[in-house]
């Protein structure tokens, strides 16, 4: 028998993403849980408090009391009402997952799906009183769920130490990249422009990516900076940048759609970010015709192995610089990013179907 499938996050705006990605987002697991239902599973049910947007053709939107005791007192007849057993996924690792974990102990047969959306090293060891309040929820309510969602196979060893977690718990699946049909090269000769996609903040590489611009612009003559997305952050960026001699364009945060049409403007994406798990900007860069120029890391290792023509990695602020003007400089061919393109989609069809099946079964 499949399982209904119910997403709990109470708070849209609580999320990086905009509610628009997010649901679009949602309607692409909703996708891969009726393929691999046959059909069986017509949606994934949002459990979240009212949102102005439209629902998708695959989410339904079931809207909570803005109060705590109504809100799960709702929550639990909705469950007990599913005509199949329930896989009920947590929005985040906190007050959802206590909500969660809280439901299946008065509607035991629900199983209970956690997601770990980063580098689980930098997750325990964030310092202060945050990082602390992050530890102690993780380490109290993680071992407890049924399923635990990574988005980097490279974590699993790491998940089973910390959590006491089985490796059948465990689940890689990373969040999908909205694919385009196929790879818009614009024109040869490439924009002489540096992008930054991401929040604006320190685990970013924030600073590093505004000296090493500014040390390619006092090289090279660059047209513009594009730096896509918000954080706290971006004063330090601002000062870095005011000495240099080239133009930056803060776009803020951009949704999904809005990106697909700057893409073209950027002529390399600039990633100075010390450890990632996956590394999403740089594959949505790769699919839409843009070179990647990111610090060694074991994602952009792994990016570099698939795409070495495409990707370079770097440890030194003077070697990105060199990277930077070659890839300005370099010629690429439409079939070595449609290539890429063609496997990432390949590979996220097989990663959704596993992601479906482990919340189906």
């Amino acid at each position: 028998m499949v399982r209904n499938i119910y997403f709990y996050l109470p708070n849209l705006d609580s999320i990086n993403t905009s509610q628009e990605d997010f649901l679009d987002r949602l309607n692409t697991y909703g996708e891969a849980v009726y393929k691999a239902s046959r059909g069986q599973i017509a949606e994934i049910t949002l459990i979240t408090r009212r949102t102005s947007h439209q629902s998708r053709p695959r989410v339904k939107v079931f809207s909570l009391n803005s109060m705590l005791l109504k809100r799960f007192g709702s929550v639990q007849k909705l469950l007990r009402a599913s005509s199949n057993q329930v896989t009920l996924i947590s929005g985040n690792n906190f007050s959802a997952l206590l909500f969660c974990l809280t439901q299946r102990v008065l509607i035991p047969q629900i199983k209970v799906q956690a997601s770990l959306h980063g580098k689980l090293e930098l997750i325990m060891n964030e310092s202060g009183l945050r990082g602390l309040v992050k530890r102690l929820f993780l380490k109290a309510l993680i071992p407890r769920v049924d399923s635990l969602r990574l988005v980097d196979a490279s974590e699993i060893d790491a998940a089973i130490n910390e959590f006491g977690l089985s490796r059948s718990q465990l689940l890689v699946a990373p969040v999908p990249v909205a694919m385009p049909k196929s790879v818009d090269l614009i024109s040869k000769e490439r924009p002489r422009t540096i992008g930054f996609v991401g929040r604006l903040h320190q685990e970013r590489g924030v600073e590093e990516w505004g000296v090493i611009c500014r040390n390619v612009a006092s090289l090279e003559p660059l047209s513009l900076l594009h730096i896509i997305g918000v954080g706290p952050s971006q004063d330090l960026l601002v000062s870095l940048l005011s000495s240099s001699n080239v133009k930056v364009k803060f776009w803020g945060h951009l949704q999904q759609a809005e990106l697909e049409n700057v893409w073209r403007e950027i002529g390399v994406l600039l990633v100075c970010s010390k450890s990632e798990s996956y590394g999403m900007a740089s594959r949505e860069a790769l699919i839409h015709g843009v070179s990647v120029v990111a610090r060694e890391n074991s994602a952009s290792r792994l990016l570099c192995d698939l795409a070495p023509t495409l990707v370079s990695t770097y440890k030194t602020i003077e070697q990105a610089s060199e990277l930077i003007i070659h890839s300005l400089k370099s010629d690429y061919s439409a079939t070595t990013f449609e290539n890429f393109l063609h496997y990432l989609r390949k590979e996220q069809e097989d990663y959704l179907d596993r992601l479906a099946h482990s919340w189906l079964n």
